[in-house]
């Protein structure tokens, strides 16, 4: 890849975007299933991994507690 490629990528952020979310699915983009897929859906689909990761990422932070975080929710 070259400097010119990386800085056409960084200008398309929502293309990138797609890339990386719809490969979480093994799906290609240019598939009919990801052309399927909006851009509402895909911002869904990539929010839904971010704290999905969050959340697994507390399995091995030994400050979580369940508890609290369940408590949190409840209060919004």
């Amino acid at each position: 890849m070259t400097a010119s490629m990386l800085l056409r990528d960084a200008a398309q952020p929502m293309q990138r975007l797609r890339w990386l979310v719809l490969k979480e699915f093994n799906i290609l983009p240019f598939s009919d299933e990801g052309r399927a897929v909006d851009d509402g859906e895909l911002l869904k689909m990539a929010a839904q991994l971010v704290l999905d990761r969050r959340l697994s990422l507390a399995d091995v932070n030994p400050s979580f507690s369940a508890e609290k975080f369940s408590e949190a929710m409840k209060r919004g």
